[in-house]
């Protein structure tokens, strides 16, 4: 069988998260055969990323996984891609149907925001609670939207402010560090992606846990500080999945013309009391 030629596409392609991602799909390329490439942005620039998903497509892939960060705004090249025969799907971020995609991995943003906001409920007292996006996106304002209906729901209503913190853990621990120098009311910060939550992380080791902190996503520094309980607990999106599947997908398409499903990623709680297992994991390169 001729080898099938895949192309991932992110927005974020420095990110620490994708690691995961990435052992997950060199896992599946190996157990099939498949040539990919994992490409994108720095930065989540839109314009770019839909060029790349048209290049793909005019490149002649067998297939093409992408993060859809702004999924209205890339479902124009999405089509075209897919009016040349090309299948894709959604990895990380998508589901939201705007784009003509075959299936979507990724991880229910707004159901893994409700677990959040009605875990956090009475784990702070009295004051503001401080929101932070790494990247004014879709996928993590939908986050932001669960967290605050599963507060709701949870009868808690509290004051807050959003802030966009920056797509780096240390440049998302400095401007934390500012607003709670701004503000002594914050009595929480709650990430909604990796590095704003690993910035948490800092800050709140910074200041000797003065605040409570808890957020999104794995990586080595924020299972070690939840394993110090510097952050309360994460949600993990399982990146390894994001990875392993799509490729599955696209390569039973592009091979015998199975049409794929959707996966959820999931929206798994890690904290002190399963820590230890996921680290154990960690260690593997699959959490």
């Amino acid at each position: 069988m001729e080898k099938k030629k895949i192309r991932y596409i992110t927005p974020f392609t420095e990110e620490a998260f994708f690691t995961v991602v990435k052992k997950g799909i060199a896992d599946a390329a190996e157990l099939l055969g498949a040539e990919v490439e994992f490409t994108g942005t720095k930065d989540a620039d839109v314009q770019e990323l839909c060029r790349l998903i048209e290049q793909s497509a005019a490149d002649g892939c067998d297939g093409i996984a992408v993060s859809l960060v702004e999924e209205e705004k890339m479902a124009p090249s999405v089509e075209k891609a897919v009016q040349e025969g090309i299948p894709v799907v959604s990895f990380n971020i998508g589901g939201t149907g705007k784009a003509n995609v075959l299936a979507n991995v990724c991880q229910d943003a707004f159901k893994a925001g409700k677990v959040v906001g009605r875990r956090i409920c009475g784990k702070f007292g009295e004051g503001k609670v401080l929101f932070t996006l790494h990247d004014d996106v879709e996928v993590l304002r939908q986050r932001l939207e669960g967290i605050l209906s599963g507060m709701a729901e949870s009868g808690v209503q509290p004051e807050y402010k959003v802030i966009v913190s920056g797509n780096t853990p240390e440049l998302a621990c400095s401007t934390i560090m500012e607003e709670l120098a701004k503000d002594e009311s914050i009595c929480a910060v709650i990430g909604t992606g990796q590095s704003d939550t690993h910035g948490a992380g800092l800050a709140a080791k910074e200041l000797k846990g003065s605040f409570y902190t808890a957020g999104f996503d794995v990586c080595s520094e924020i299972l070690q500080m939840v394993k110090e309980e510097v952050i309360d607990f994460t949600i993990d999106q399982q990146p390894y999945v994001q990875g392993f599947y799509p490729l599955l997908l696209l390569w039973q398409n592009a091979s015998f013309g199975i049409m794929p499903s959707d996966i959820d990623a999931g929206n798994a709680v890690i904290d002190s009391t399963n820590i230890d297992l996921v680290m154990a994991a960690a260690s593997q390169g699959v959490r």
